[in-house]
């Protein structure tokens, strides 16, 4: 074996790894490198060694797995992403410009500028939770509700979840911390029914055994071990890729898609959840910064200027209660609670009215028994002038 060649290919693809700030677009380009590597019979060495000895050989390869990927049903915006991942093994490795990345642009299939996909319906959800176990029905609860990301939650901790008491809702802050690499931390809420569905699913993990601290991971692995040599006993976060895996066999399972061979679903898997939890937020009449603000977008400059309060979020996610909540009687309990602090407020506004209107009925009896006694004592004064 070649050591020298062997010391290259593993610097041209540390080179590649370098270039990614998150973990979870690294795993997904890394994949996508790997399946051209397999198409085209080389190694991450031979591709950038082929690129700066016969940049047209390559260019002609990836032409060739670009009709591969058309012939599968992989759709245009998939197809760049893959050959991105080529470019981007390159421009590391110090070839950003050997090839005609104009031309191999204008022979790629158009990415779709707009996601074409919606964000699946509360039955859709009530469906995949009659399939779910306590876990993952904590989590499919906790991504509606909070609109955290899939990549954030192998960060969460019990101590990022601080209850919250409002309007006569028990709910949660969730503090989503920084992700290793990039984001940063911002504040989102989950619903009464996400909350409880949490604290059941902590309730398990204690019957198994589990003793669950503040830093223990929100969502952990299937599997737990009870080993008493130290170190073993130590639950682990279930990672973003696990995470995926099992919601993507869910759907399946539950009879919501069939496994395809790649073609565009019309309700993500995973991301669908935070577009409901974004969705439901506007139709519940919450602005449109604010719900940004909740997502944990930054908002190009306005992110310096718009700061709102802890306070104002807060009241901003009460009135989304009712349209994030999935459970057809929470909703309906829900849906009450709002009529009866609508009826409340009208009973409290109908009472300050009657009050004013009682102080003005009173302010007139004042008024007219001060005329009696002003046409009392006319009277008087007229019949002393009559005697003279």
């Amino acid at each position: 074996m070649d050591l020298t060649s062997l010391s290259y290919g593993r610097r041209v693809l540390e080179n590649f790894l370098l270039g990614f700030r998150s973990r979870h677009t690294r795993d997904s380009y890394f994949k996508k490198l790997k399946m051209f590597s397999r198409f085209s019979n080389l190694g991450f060495d031979e591709i950038v060694a082929t690129a700066k000895n016969n940049p047209r050989e390559l260019e002609q390869t990836i032409l060739s797995f670009i009709d591969w990927l058309r012939g599968r049903g992989v759709s245009g915006s998939t197809i760049r992403q893959h050959i991105q991942a080529v470019k981007h093994l390159l421009v590391m490795n110090d070839l950003e410009n050997v090839l005609n990345w104009e031309k191999l642009s204008k022979l790629m299939p158009k990415a779709r500028k707009i996601g074409l996909d919606r964000a699946p319906t509360k039955e859709e959800i009530r469906k995949l939770l009659e399939y779910a176990d306590i876990r993952l029905k904590a989590l499919i609860l906790l991504l509606c509700s909070s609109g955290v990301r899939i990549g954030s939650i192998e960060h969460l901790k019990w101590k990022h979840v601080v209850p919250v008491e409002n309007q006569g809702y028990r709910f949660a802050k969730l503090i989503v911390p920084v992700s290793k690499g990039s984001g940063e931390a911002y504040v989102t809420f989950i619903t009464p029914e996400a909350y409880e569905a949490l604290l059941e699913y902590k309730r398990m993990r204690e019957a198994e055994g589990e003793v669950v601290t503040h830093d223990s991971p929100l969502i952990r692995v299937v599997k737990w071990s009870k080993a008493e040599d130290e170190g073993k006993g130590m639950p682990l976060p279930a990672s973003s890729k696990t995470l995926r895996n099992e919601l993507h066999n869910l759907w399946v399972k539950a009879g919501l898609r069939r496994r395809s061979g790649g073609k565009p679903q019309d309700v993500k898997a995973v991301h669908g959840f935070r577009k409901f939890f974004a969705t439901r937020l506007e139709n519940a009449g919450v602005g449109r910064l604010m719900v940004e603000t909740l997502l944990g977008h930054r908002i190009s400059v306005v992110s310096n200027y718009y700061k709102p309060s802890e306070n104002e979020l807060i009241a901003a996610y009460v009135k989304a209660i009712h349209e994030l909540t999935i459970s057809e009687a929470l909703e309906s309990k829900t849906e009450l609670q709002k009529r009866l602090a609508e009826r409340d407020k009208k009973i409290a506004e109908l009472e300050k009215e009657y009050l004013l209107l009682q102080e003005k009925i009173s302010e007139m009896e004042r008024e007219l028994s001060r005329l009696r006694r002003l046409l009392i004592v006319g009277k008087e004064f007229k019949k002393r002038r009559g005697r003279r």
